[in-house]
């Protein structure tokens, strides 16, 4: 198709084109191909957070490894598992049993100044350790079953005893979530 040829069709067009309707129309196809073009018309992956409101640049698409001034400031979600093949260690409960076990938080910014500045790492690199390690100190103390029956229990603790520690970082942590819990046969 030759511009001739385009300078031809609107010509033979204009009034459909130049009215509100026609303008609409192709603005809206432009602003599309823009945005496909731009990269944000891909999904985020499962695994990447998802938030609507950050301090800092509107939100992009960043590859791996990127670093970005973006602060999360609504409520955001971090799985967790005590599992072998996920590279944390199932949980030995009281009674011999090894159990796999999903852990879900929800948590939001409450401060973005200390949650950038809290510490001279990222927050989660220190209260992700801390987290587990409390919870496998609790939970392990524990049989399975004692633990599915008192998980609401086990769950308001944990959060209540590291509320602080998450606070201090500039954190709200919403809630923890013990997700299933199932007996690993040894292998």
């Amino acid at each position: 198709m030759s511009a001739d040829d385009i300078l031809k069709w609107i010509s033979e067009n204009k009034q459909w084109v130049f009215s509100g309707v026609g303008v609409f129309i192709v603005a809206a196809v432009a602003s599309m191909v823009r945005w496909i073009l731009s990269g944000r018309g891909q999904r985020p992956s499962p695994a990447t957070p998802t938030s609507e409101a950050t301090v800092g640049r509107p939100a992009a698409d960043h590859s791996e490894g990127e670093l970005t001034d973006e602060i999360p400031l609504t409520t955001q979600t971090l799985n967790l598992s005590f599992d072998d093949h996920r590279g944390i260690h199932t949980l030995t409960m009281s009674d011999g049993k090894r159990v796999r076990a999903e852990i879900h938080l929800a948590w939001r910014v409450i401060n973005p100044y200390l949650f950038c500045f809290s510490s001279k790492d990222h927050p989660f690199d220190v209260l992700v350790p801390l987290l587990l390690s409390r919870l496998r100190g609790f939970m392990e103390g524990l049989t399975l079953d004692d633990a599915r029956a008192r998980r609401c229990e086990v769950e308001h603790r944990i959060t209540q005893e590291l509320g602080l520690e998450f606070e201090k970082r500039g954190i709200k942590l919403e809630s923890i979530t013990i997700g299933a819990m199932e007996k690993v046969n040894r292998a």
